[in-house]
């Protein structure tokens, strides 16, 4: 009897176990699900140049990488200016994968100008928002009230076909103010915390920084 009742209790525990093994892999495996329509994007055709970031056309096979990114962030830095490259050349180029970037200011009053700026350019210039896109990160400064209206106005002369003073004057607009609030909506509503934060098909990257962490969640899905 005593046997029979430790035997039970064992079984008992190895249940409760893998109860919770199978709850945590059930909760792991949630997918992310973002609209993707209005977002800039990186594909094979916006590489070519034969499309730009609003106007081109998702492929359905391909592997949809986002990343939700605050120009303030210095660790969004070092992704835009480490992974995304490999991701571009190693993925996009091939046509076997698209990258979206989605604001997520949450750094402060220069994040949230930054990601005025891009969404003006988003709408004013959509063919060289990439440009402007990595220039306010390798013009990314390290203290408060970096994001000035002469930056914006200057990157956009240097990056893109609309005005400098265009640009300035779009960012104080509500019309902006709102597309922006919107893409951190999105990152709210699946309750990210930090960035930079990737998903590639919708499942979190555990280590967005380290290309062979991203690599091997891409080739997973290839």
């Amino acid at each position: 009897m005593a046997i029979r009742g430790v035997i039970g209790v064992v079984a008992v525990g190895l249940a409760l176990v893998l109860g919770q093994q199978l709850m945590a892999q059930s909760a792991g495996s949630q997918m992310a699900d973002f609209q993707l329509d209005q977002q800039p994007v990186y594909t094979q055709s916006v590489l070519n140049g034969e499309a730009d970031v609003l106007n081109a056309t998702p492929a359905n096979d391909t592997v949809k990488i986002v990343e939700f990114g605050d120009y303030s962030c210095g660790y969004c830095q070092s992704f835009n200016q480490e992974v995304k490259p490999n991701i571009l050349s190693n993925y996009v180029e091939t046509g076997q994968a698209e990258f979206y970037f989605i604001n997520f200011d949450i750094l402060g009053p220069d994040s949230t100008k930054a990601a005025l700026a891009d969404e003006c350019v988003l709408r004013e210039d959509p063919e060289n928002y990439w440009d402007f896109h990595d220039a306010l990160f390798e013009n990314q400064g390290s203290s408060s009230g970096w994001v000035t209206d002469s930056l914006i106005s200057d990157l956009a002369d240097q990056n893109t076909n609309a005005s400098g003073e265009e640009i300035v004057s779009c960012v104080n607009s509500q019309e902006t103010s709102d597309a922006a609030s919107s893409d951190k909506r999105i990152a709210l509503d699946n309750e990210l915390s930090g960035t930079p934060a990737l998903f590639v098909n919708g499942e979190q990257v555990s280590s967005p920084n380290s290309w062979s962490v991203v690599q091997a969640a891409i080739e997973e899905e290839l």
